[in-house]
Formats: C-alpha cells, structure tokens, sequence
C-alpha cells in the first residue's frame, strides 16, 4: 500500500507521482493530504482513480469525499469515526479501512467489521516520533490469527524495502506493508519491492 506524504497537494507533482507509480502500482493507494479544500481533495482522489485503473484508492478520514470521487474505500483515523457506522452509510463493497496502534486495537477494528487495518509506526518514522516511540516487533506476536474474511493488516511506520526481512517470520499474520517515505522516494522501485515481499 501507497500512502501518499501528507504536503503532496500540487496537482502537477500529484500527477508526476502517479505517472511514476502506473508502470507498476500498488495494490491500495491512500490520499492522505492535509490542508486541502474539499474540492481540491476531491480532484486529486479522482485523479488517482482515473491514473490507477487496476489500484484500489482510498481517501483518509473522509468516506463523504472518497464517495464522492469514485474511490474505493476509506481509512478512518483510530480515534475516527466508528468503523460501523461508516458501513452502515456506505454502499456494499466500499472499503472501511482503520488506523490502528496495538495489537488489541487490531482485534477490535476486525471485530467491528473493518476490511482494512494500518498496525503502526513498527519501526522508527518521523512524522509518528511526537506520538512516541515505536511499537516494535515484538507486537506482531500479538497479532490475531488471520481467519477467512478478517480484514487484511497493514504495517506501516518506517517501512523500508531493507527492513523487510526483519519482518518476514509475521508475514502469514499480514496482508503487506505499507509506506509513505520508501514510495516517495522511488515510486515504481519501492512499489516493486514491497510487492515481492
């Protein structure tokens, strides 16, 4: 999963970043700009959607305006709104996604119906440090045993193509990972990448 950093609201640099990505796009591709107009966050998720025809695009916090550009789903913030009521208001196959930072929060996000679950920071990020420290791998342990229609977990939070290894004995408790930093430094490498794993 893609997620862009959150100052990438140029709309000409946004289309350069999915030019760079369309050769071979991720699976899931969050917006997750700050500071925008509705309209103009509404103009790049429609953008996205139209550039990464076979990506499932997911606008951060607002299923109103995902709705409204066509995307396929949302990620809600942990202390967003609750994952059923978006359901509820949704239509059937739109993605409620939620942002989780414990193992426990995992669980309860599946439980509450989510298809999509962001577990982190896992390793050191920048943006996550004011938040405190990471949670480590040791976390994983914790995870829940994926079971038939359980949402797919995410990590996220200092993902790198070279910390991949680290993580490979919880590959079968994961969908994948997830990047902000790895993507934006090379869209299509780390999307290669991160997708082999």
């Amino acid at each position: 999963m893609c997620i862009t950093r959150p100052d990438l609201c140029d709309e000409s640099e946004f289309d350069g970043f999915l030019a760079a990505l369309s050769s071979g796009p991720p699976d899931y591709f969050e917006v997750r700009v700050r500071g925008l107009s509705d309209r103009r966050l509404v103009g790049l998720l429609e953008r996205a959607v139209a550039c990464l025809s076979a990506t499932a695009v997911l606008a951060n916090a607002r299923f109103d305006l995902a709705l409204g550009a066509g995307a396929a789903g949302v990620v809600l913030p942990a202390s967003g709104l609750p994952v059923e009521d978006v359901a509820r208001e949704t239509p059937r196959g739109f993605l409620v996604g939620r942002s989780v930072h414990s193992p426990e929060e995992a669980a309860a996000a599946i439980a509450a119906g989510a298809d999509i679950v962001l577990l982190g920071p896992i390793f050191d990020s920048p943006e996550k440090r004011p938040f405190g420290p990471p949670l480590g791998l040791d976390v994983l342990d914790r995870l829940p045993e994926p079971a038939v229609g359980d949402a797919e977990i995410f990590l996220v939070g200092g993902i790198a193509p070279e910390k991949l290894p680290a993580l490979s004995a919880h590959r079968h408790r994961v969908a994948g990972v997830a990047a902000i930093r790895a993507f934006d430094v090379d869209p299509s490498g780390a999307s290669a990448a991160l997708a082999s794993w």
